[in-house]
């Protein structure tokens, strides 16, 4: 395995190797949740669900850096009680082969009763790493949640020899994905999917991800591979094999898992022209840095009015959603989305 500076805590896989730490993230709809099955098929590595520790529900530590074991119990009962977690347990290709819901929890058990201490965000997560490798006989633990691309600096700052396999989609692919995405529900989640969709919103999201991507290429070009969502179409093994070769194991032939496509009947509908003409309007210069072609802006002056008379109540939608799973003030998060990334 490659070198790389060790965790201060040196959790050791069943193996007796340093199990490393590395992420995917990136743009969402763009292969993360393929991209983490599949590394959970190699047989030195363990990937988990979207814990968005380090993102949307982070929580500061005092400070001194630390959080109080108070801290310590409220983060593991959010992780005890996540239902993400339930898609990647033991169940199937691509899913943690000895895990299941209830090792889970006397995992996350056992990590609270070995902390007597206050601990710093940086150990806890590793503390957790840990227990995950010597269970999976991991060399690896990968942790999969988009939108931590935001925040890559809060992580390097406590897991300096972190690795981040960065994920990304051209924002007309990217946005229709997010069109249809409901389809991949039934009953009132299609419905409630369906209502938060917006292209404004979609376009924002893009360019925040996009504006990432780009300076991580510049902070940190040695941690950050970015991977194109048309090359995993196109070529999966070699990808696969590019990421491995990144994330410094053996290389190995990975079966596919089957991708979450937006549209399962293989059918794939063109943008409406107000898609177009808010991706455009919000990420015209962004589209140009990433290097990707711009389509023209219809003319559609009558359905661009509609779309914007539609935001105020995309928002509400949005907001309510975000409330039932965000640690943060929602409207300062929806600020913080819109206006600074």
């Amino acid at each position: 395995m490659r070198k790389s500076e060790a965790p201060t805590t040196s959790p050791k896989g069943s193996s007796g190797a340093v199990c490393d730490i590395a992420f995917v993230v990136g743009m969402s709809r763009s292969g993360t949740t393929w991209m983490e099955k599949c590394l959970n098929t190699h047989s030195g590595i363990a990937a988990f669900f979207e814990s968005t520790y380090w993102g949307r529900k982070y929580i500061r530590p005092s400070e001194n850096g630390n959080y109080s074991l108070g801290q310590v119990r409220h983060i593991l009962g959010s992780l005890k009680s996540d239902p993400g977690i339930n898609h990647i347990l033991a169940g199937g290709t691509g899913c943690l082969k000895n895990i299941d819901r209830d090792v889970w929890r006397d995992m996350l058990d056992h990590v609270e009763k070995d902390i007597e201490r206050p601990i710093s965000p940086g150990d806890l997560f590793r503390l957790v790493c840990r227990e995950i490798a010597e269970l999976e006989g991991a060399n690896l633990v990968v942790e999969k949640t988009p939108h931590h691309v935001h925040h890559v600096d809060r992580i390097k700052k406590e897991i300096p020899c972190a690795r981040f396999v960065v994920m990304q989609r051209d924002p007309y692919g990217f946005l229709l994905s997010h069109k249809y995405r409901a389809n991949l529900n039934k009953g009132d989640s299609q419905r409630r999917t369906r209502g938060m969709f917006h292209p404004f919103l979609v376009a924002w999201i893009w360019r925040g991800h996009a504006r990432s991507n780009l300076r991580l290429r510049v902070s940190h070009p040695d941690s950050v591979l970015i991977v194109e969502y048309d090359d995993i179409r196109l070529r999966p093994q070699a990808v696969l094999e590019r990421v491995q070769s990144f994330l410094g194991v053996q290389i190995e032939e990975i079966m596919l898992p089957p991708t979450y496509s937006s549209f399962p009947s293989g059918h794939r509908p063109e943008l409406e022209p107000q898609d177009t003409f808010w991706l455009n309007f919000l990420c015209g210069s962004m589209i140009e840095k990433m290097g990707y072609p711009q389509k023209a802006t219809p003319f559609a002056p009558f359905r661009v009015l509609g779309s914007l008379m539609r935001i105020p109540l995309c928002l509400v939608r949005t907001g309510m959603a975000l409330k039932r799973s965000n640690t943060e003030n929602v409207a300062a998060y929806l600020l913080r989305k819109l206006f600074l990334r």
